[in-house]
Protein backbone atom coordinates (compact mmCIF):
# COMPACT_ATOMS: atom_id res chain seq x y z
CA UNK A 1 0.00 0.00 0.00
CA UNK A 2 1.15 3.36 -0.87
CA UNK A 3 0.57 6.51 1.35
CA UNK A 4 0.41 9.68 -0.21
CA UNK A 5 -0.47 12.96 2.23
CA UNK A 6 -2.61 15.59 -0.03
CA UNK A 7 -2.91 19.05 1.33
CA UNK A 8 -4.58 22.12 -0.76
CA UNK A 9 -3.17 26.03 0.22
CA UNK A 10 -4.80 28.75 -0.12
CA UNK A 11 -4.33 32.29 0.36
CA UNK A 12 -6.13 34.16 3.60
CA UNK A 13 -7.37 37.56 3.18
CA UNK A 14 -7.67 40.04 6.34
CA UNK A 15 -10.43 42.59 6.52
CA UNK A 16 -8.25 46.03 6.34
CA UNK A 17 -10.69 49.18 6.22
CA UNK A 18 -7.27 51.59 6.20
CA UNK A 19 -9.43 53.37 3.23
CA UNK A 20 -12.57 53.23 2.61
CA UNK A 21 -14.71 55.24 -0.38
CA UNK A 22 -17.84 57.08 0.46
CA UNK A 23 -20.80 56.89 -1.58
CA UNK A 24 -23.92 58.78 -1.78
CA UNK A 25 -26.60 56.27 -2.91
CA UNK A 26 -30.50 58.31 -3.48
CA UNK A 27 -33.38 56.34 -3.33
CA UNK A 28 -33.81 56.66 -7.14
CA UNK A 29 -31.32 54.11 -7.79
CA UNK A 30 -32.86 51.75 -10.19
CA UNK A 31 -30.19 48.26 -10.08
CA UNK A 32 -31.72 47.09 -13.27
CA UNK A 33 -30.59 50.35 -15.12
CA UNK A 34 -26.97 49.31 -13.97
CA UNK A 35 -24.37 49.45 -16.98
CA UNK A 36 -27.25 50.25 -19.24
CA UNK A 37 -26.32 53.54 -21.32
CA UNK A 38 -28.39 56.74 -21.21
CA UNK A 39 -31.73 56.87 -22.46
CA UNK A 40 -31.90 53.16 -21.79
CA UNK A 41 -35.85 52.57 -20.08
CA UNK A 42 -36.54 50.24 -17.36
CA UNK A 43 -40.24 48.82 -16.78
CA UNK A 44 -43.03 51.43 -15.50
CA UNK A 45 -40.57 54.66 -16.68
CA UNK A 46 -37.25 54.47 -14.94
CA UNK A 47 -35.09 56.10 -17.30
CA UNK A 48 -30.93 55.70 -17.07
CA UNK A 49 -28.88 57.93 -15.96
CA UNK A 50 -31.80 59.42 -14.11
CA UNK A 51 -32.55 56.31 -12.10
CA UNK A 52 -29.15 54.89 -13.03
CA UNK A 53 -27.85 52.76 -9.65
CA UNK A 54 -24.17 54.72 -8.47
CA UNK A 55 -20.95 53.01 -9.20
CA UNK A 56 -18.58 52.57 -7.25
CA UNK A 57 -15.43 55.05 -8.96
CA UNK A 58 -12.24 54.88 -6.51
CA UNK A 59 -11.98 51.41 -5.48
CA UNK A 60 -11.09 48.47 -7.71
CA UNK A 61 -13.23 45.80 -8.54
CA UNK A 62 -11.35 42.69 -8.98
CA UNK A 63 -12.60 38.98 -9.26
CA UNK A 64 -11.97 37.44 -5.61
CA UNK A 65 -11.18 40.07 -3.96
CA UNK A 66 -13.98 41.08 -0.81
CA UNK A 67 -15.28 43.99 -0.07
CA UNK A 68 -17.45 45.07 3.33
CA UNK A 69 -19.85 47.78 3.67
CA UNK A 70 -20.80 49.97 6.47
CA UNK A 71 -24.43 52.29 5.55
CA UNK A 72 -26.51 54.52 7.11
CA UNK A 73 -29.36 57.14 6.08
CA UNK A 74 -32.80 55.93 5.36
CA UNK A 75 -35.03 56.05 1.89
CA UNK A 76 -38.58 55.34 1.14
CA UNK A 77 -40.28 53.39 -2.11
CA UNK A 78 -42.79 56.24 -3.00
CA UNK A 79 -43.79 59.68 -2.05
CA UNK A 80 -45.88 60.08 1.57
CA UNK A 81 -44.79 56.22 2.78
CA UNK A 82 -42.51 56.03 5.60
CA UNK A 83 -38.58 55.94 5.63
CA UNK A 84 -36.79 52.87 6.32
CA UNK A 85 -32.63 52.31 7.57
CA UNK A 86 -30.48 50.29 4.74
CA UNK A 87 -32.18 47.03 5.94
CA UNK A 88 -35.47 48.26 4.90
CA UNK A 89 -38.73 46.64 5.65
CA UNK A 90 -41.29 43.69 3.98
CA UNK A 91 -40.13 42.27 1.23
CA UNK A 92 -40.17 42.70 -2.68
CA UNK A 93 -39.31 41.16 -6.08
CA UNK A 94 -38.49 43.19 -9.12
CA UNK A 95 -41.40 43.58 -11.30
CA UNK A 96 -41.94 40.61 -13.63
CA UNK A 97 -38.42 39.20 -12.83
CA UNK A 98 -35.11 39.94 -14.25
CA UNK A 99 -34.88 43.04 -16.87
CA UNK A 100 -31.92 44.05 -19.18
CA UNK A 101 -29.57 40.72 -18.62
CA UNK A 102 -29.78 41.20 -14.39
CA UNK A 103 -31.60 38.49 -12.51
CA UNK A 104 -34.46 38.87 -10.36
CA UNK A 105 -34.02 39.34 -6.54
CA UNK A 106 -36.33 38.79 -3.14
CA UNK A 107 -34.78 41.34 -0.50
CA UNK A 108 -36.68 43.76 1.65
CA UNK A 109 -38.06 46.93 0.13
CA UNK A 110 -35.49 50.08 0.28
CA UNK A 111 -33.06 47.56 1.43
CA UNK A 112 -29.49 48.72 0.47
CA UNK A 113 -28.52 45.94 -2.32
CA UNK A 114 -25.20 45.94 -5.11
CA UNK A 115 -24.88 43.98 -8.13
CA UNK A 116 -21.37 43.41 -10.47
CA UNK A 117 -20.76 43.75 -13.81
CA UNK A 118 -17.64 43.01 -16.01
CA UNK A 119 -17.08 45.53 -18.90
CA UNK A 120 -19.94 44.47 -21.00
CA UNK A 121 -23.67 45.94 -21.33
CA UNK A 122 -25.45 43.47 -18.95
CA UNK A 123 -28.20 43.38 -21.75
CA UNK A 124 -25.99 40.99 -24.48
CA UNK A 125 -26.36 37.99 -21.78
CA UNK A 126 -28.98 36.14 -20.35
CA UNK A 127 -29.60 36.68 -16.34
CA UNK A 128 -28.56 34.11 -13.97
CA UNK A 129 -30.57 32.71 -11.30
CA UNK A 130 -31.84 34.89 -8.74
CA UNK A 131 -30.81 35.40 -4.97
CA UNK A 132 -33.38 34.90 -2.63
CA UNK A 133 -32.99 36.96 1.04
CA UNK A 134 -36.48 36.38 2.03
CA UNK A 135 -35.56 34.85 6.14
CA UNK A 136 -33.81 36.89 8.56
CA UNK A 137 -30.75 34.11 8.18
CA UNK A 138 -30.15 34.58 4.44
CA UNK A 139 -29.98 38.34 5.34
CA UNK A 140 -27.03 37.46 8.20
CA UNK A 141 -24.66 35.82 6.01
CA UNK A 142 -20.90 36.27 7.01
CA UNK A 143 -19.45 35.28 3.35
CA UNK A 144 -21.11 36.00 -0.03
CA UNK A 145 -20.27 34.80 -3.01
CA UNK A 146 -22.77 36.53 -5.98
CA UNK A 147 -22.63 36.04 -9.75
CA UNK A 148 -22.19 38.79 -12.49
CA UNK A 149 -25.47 40.60 -12.97
CA UNK A 150 -27.13 38.89 -9.72
CA UNK A 151 -28.36 41.58 -7.34
CA UNK A 152 -27.66 40.77 -3.11
CA UNK A 153 -28.48 42.31 -0.19
CA UNK A 154 -26.21 44.29 1.97
CA UNK A 155 -28.37 46.04 4.08
CA UNK A 156 -26.16 47.56 6.80
CA UNK A 157 -23.68 45.80 5.89
CA UNK A 158 -22.86 44.00 9.30
CA UNK A 159 -24.58 40.65 10.71
CA UNK A 160 -26.53 40.88 13.46
CA UNK A 161 -23.81 40.05 15.92
CA UNK A 162 -22.01 42.73 14.18
CA UNK A 163 -19.57 41.08 12.20
CA UNK A 164 -18.45 43.09 8.81
CA UNK A 165 -20.66 41.24 5.83
CA UNK A 166 -18.17 40.12 3.16
CA UNK A 167 -19.02 39.52 -0.23
CA UNK A 168 -16.70 38.30 -2.72
CA UNK A 169 -16.56 39.37 -6.22
CA UNK A 170 -17.18 37.02 -9.02
CA UNK A 171 -14.72 36.42 -11.78
CA UNK A 172 -14.23 38.97 -15.05
CA UNK A 173 -16.18 41.67 -12.15
CA UNK A 174 -14.79 44.89 -12.96
CA UNK A 175 -17.62 47.22 -11.68
CA UNK A 176 -19.66 47.36 -9.07
CA UNK A 177 -23.13 49.28 -8.65
CA UNK A 178 -25.37 50.34 -5.47
CA UNK A 179 -29.05 50.59 -5.62
CA UNK A 180 -32.22 50.76 -3.39
CA UNK A 181 -34.78 47.84 -3.19
CA UNK A 182 -38.02 48.20 -5.26
CA UNK A 183 -40.74 46.50 -7.49
CA UNK A 184 -40.66 49.37 -10.20
CA UNK A 185 -40.68 52.78 -10.25
CA UNK A 186 -37.96 54.33 -8.40
CA UNK A 187 -38.46 57.65 -9.76
CA UNK A 188 -40.97 58.90 -6.91
CA UNK A 189 -39.15 57.05 -3.97
CA UNK A 190 -36.97 60.22 -1.93
CA UNK A 191 -34.13 59.82 0.77
CA UNK A 192 -30.59 58.58 0.41
CA UNK A 193 -27.92 56.38 1.46
CA UNK A 194 -24.42 56.92 2.89
CA UNK A 195 -22.53 54.31 2.22
CA UNK A 196 -18.78 53.42 2.85
CA UNK A 197 -17.28 50.68 0.51
CA UNK A 198 -13.60 48.96 1.52
CA UNK A 199 -11.85 46.09 -0.56
CA UNK A 200 -10.24 43.66 1.78
CA UNK A 201 -6.65 43.69 1.03
CA UNK A 202 -4.79 39.92 1.23
CA UNK A 203 -2.55 38.78 4.15
CA UNK A 204 -0.03 36.68 4.44
CA UNK A 205 -0.49 32.77 3.31
CA UNK A 206 -1.24 30.14 6.28
CA UNK A 207 0.11 27.07 6.20
CA UNK A 208 -1.84 23.74 6.85
CA UNK A 209 -0.14 20.71 7.91
CA UNK A 210 -1.20 17.15 7.78
CA UNK A 211 -0.09 14.62 9.80
CA UNK A 212 0.01 10.87 8.61
CA UNK A 213 -1.32 7.87 10.32
CA UNK A 214 1.06 5.40 12.16
CA UNK A 215 -1.19 2.73 12.49
CA UNK A 216 -3.91 2.77 9.56
CA UNK A 217 -7.42 1.68 9.79
CA UNK A 218 -10.51 1.28 7.95
CA UNK A 219 -11.84 4.30 10.35
CA UNK A 220 -8.75 6.29 8.31
CA UNK A 221 -7.98 5.02 5.20
CA UNK A 222 -10.02 5.55 1.91
CA UNK A 223 -9.19 3.60 -1.00
CA UNK A 224 -8.71 5.84 -4.57
CA UNK A 225 -7.93 3.74 -7.62
CA UNK A 226 -4.74 5.37 -8.96
CA UNK A 227 -4.96 4.10 -12.57
CA UNK A 228 -7.67 2.13 -14.94
CA UNK A 229 -6.08 -0.84 -16.96
CA UNK A 230 -8.50 -1.43 -19.64
CA UNK A 231 -8.05 -4.76 -21.22
CA UNK A 232 -8.70 -4.22 -25.00
CA UNK A 233 -9.92 -8.43 -25.29
CA UNK A 234 -12.46 -7.63 -22.54
CA UNK A 235 -16.03 -7.49 -23.98
CA UNK A 236 -17.43 -3.77 -24.13
CA UNK A 237 -19.51 -3.85 -21.30
CA UNK A 238 -16.83 -5.37 -18.96
CA UNK A 239 -15.89 -3.06 -15.95
CA UNK A 240 -12.36 -2.09 -16.13
CA UNK A 241 -9.46 -3.51 -13.56
CA UNK A 242 -8.63 -1.56 -10.83
CA UNK A 243 -4.73 -1.75 -10.16
CA UNK A 244 -2.30 0.12 -7.65
CA UNK A 245 -4.97 1.13 -4.73
CA UNK A 246 -3.30 3.96 -3.03
CA UNK A 247 -4.62 5.34 0.45
CA UNK A 248 -5.06 8.85 1.73
CA UNK A 249 -4.24 8.56 5.11
CA UNK A 250 -4.09 11.43 7.49
CA UNK A 251 -5.49 11.87 11.16
CA UNK A 252 -5.01 14.93 12.03
CA UNK A 253 -4.94 18.71 10.35
CA UNK A 254 -3.04 21.75 11.86
CA UNK A 255 -3.78 25.40 10.73
CA UNK A 256 -1.08 27.46 11.62
CA UNK A 257 -1.29 31.37 11.21
CA UNK A 258 1.48 34.50 12.02
CA UNK A 259 -0.08 36.41 15.24
CA UNK A 260 0.25 39.98 16.90
CA UNK A 261 0.69 40.60 20.60
CA UNK A 262 -2.53 42.02 22.28
CA UNK A 263 -4.55 40.12 19.70
CA UNK A 264 -7.13 36.92 20.64
CA UNK A 265 -7.49 34.11 17.82
CA UNK A 266 -10.63 32.08 17.22
CA UNK A 267 -10.37 28.75 14.70
CA UNK A 268 -13.17 28.25 13.72
CA UNK A 269 -14.52 25.39 11.28
CA UNK A 270 -17.46 24.85 8.56
CA UNK A 271 -18.78 21.84 5.95
CA UNK A 272 -19.53 23.97 3.46
CA UNK A 273 -19.49 28.07 2.27
CA UNK A 274 -23.13 28.15 1.33
CA UNK A 275 -24.51 28.26 3.95
CA UNK A 276 -21.84 28.41 6.64
CA UNK A 277 -22.08 27.29 10.16
CA UNK A 278 -18.96 28.08 11.70
CA UNK A 279 -17.97 26.19 14.95
CA UNK A 280 -15.45 27.25 17.30
CA UNK A 281 -12.58 24.29 17.81
CA UNK A 282 -11.18 25.36 20.75
CA UNK A 283 -11.25 28.37 23.40
CA UNK A 284 -9.73 31.66 22.05
CA UNK A 285 -5.64 31.83 22.10
CA UNK A 286 -3.81 35.48 22.82
CA UNK A 287 -0.93 36.58 20.06
CA UNK A 288 2.68 35.90 21.05
CA UNK A 289 4.22 37.52 17.97
CA UNK A 290 5.17 34.39 16.70
CA UNK A 291 3.20 31.65 14.74
CA UNK A 292 0.09 30.04 16.67
CA UNK A 293 -1.45 26.76 15.72
CA UNK A 294 -3.99 24.59 15.87
CA UNK A 295 -5.35 20.89 15.87
CA UNK A 296 -8.53 19.32 14.38
CA UNK A 297 -9.56 15.42 13.67
CA UNK A 298 -10.27 14.50 10.38
CA UNK A 299 -12.42 11.24 11.72
CA UNK A 300 -14.43 13.92 13.33
CA UNK A 301 -14.39 16.73 10.25
CA UNK A 302 -13.34 14.59 7.38
CA UNK A 303 -13.70 17.79 4.94
CA UNK A 304 -14.70 21.43 5.12
CA UNK A 305 -13.24 25.06 5.94
CA UNK A 306 -11.74 26.32 8.39
CA UNK A 307 -11.13 30.29 9.36
CA UNK A 308 -9.27 31.93 12.09
CA UNK A 309 -10.87 35.41 13.14
CA UNK A 310 -9.67 37.78 15.50
CA UNK A 311 -11.94 39.11 18.46
CA UNK A 312 -11.86 42.03 20.19
CA UNK A 313 -10.01 42.15 23.61
CA UNK A 314 -11.87 42.16 26.84
CA UNK A 315 -11.09 46.10 27.58
CA UNK A 316 -12.19 47.21 24.04
CA UNK A 317 -15.34 44.90 24.11
CA UNK A 318 -17.31 47.59 21.36
CA UNK A 319 -14.32 46.93 18.81
CA UNK A 320 -15.40 45.61 15.54
CA UNK A 321 -13.02 42.81 14.75
CA UNK A 322 -11.48 41.98 11.56
CA UNK A 323 -11.55 38.42 10.21
CA UNK A 324 -9.43 36.18 8.52
CA UNK A 325 -11.39 34.31 5.84
CA UNK A 326 -10.68 31.55 3.71
CA UNK A 327 -13.46 31.70 0.72
CA UNK A 328 -12.14 29.26 -0.96
CA UNK A 329 -8.46 28.61 0.47
CA UNK A 330 -8.35 26.40 3.18
CA UNK A 331 -10.12 23.55 2.21
CA UNK A 332 -9.48 20.17 3.43
CA UNK A 333 -11.05 16.68 2.11
CA UNK A 334 -9.33 13.53 3.51
CA UNK A 335 -10.38 11.66 0.76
Amino acid sequence: MNTRLVATLGIAFLVNTAFAELVQVPAKANPWLAGMTNGSIARRGDVAPQESPVTVTNTPIEGGAIYVFSASGSVNHGTSLPFFPPDGEGLASHYLGAENGIADLAAPYTGLIGVFLDSNQPDQTPAPQPLDFETAESRDYLVLKPALKQPFFIGNGLTGSGAAKQVIAPAGATRLLLGVMDEYYWTDNEGAFTVEVAKVSSAMLLRLVLYPSSNPTAADAAANPARLDLNPAAAPNQAPAVTNLESHVFTAIEIVWPSEVGHLYQVQWTPSLDEPQWENLEPPVSGSGDELSAFDSTKTHPQGFYRVRTLPLPQAADHVAPLIVMPDSIRFDSH
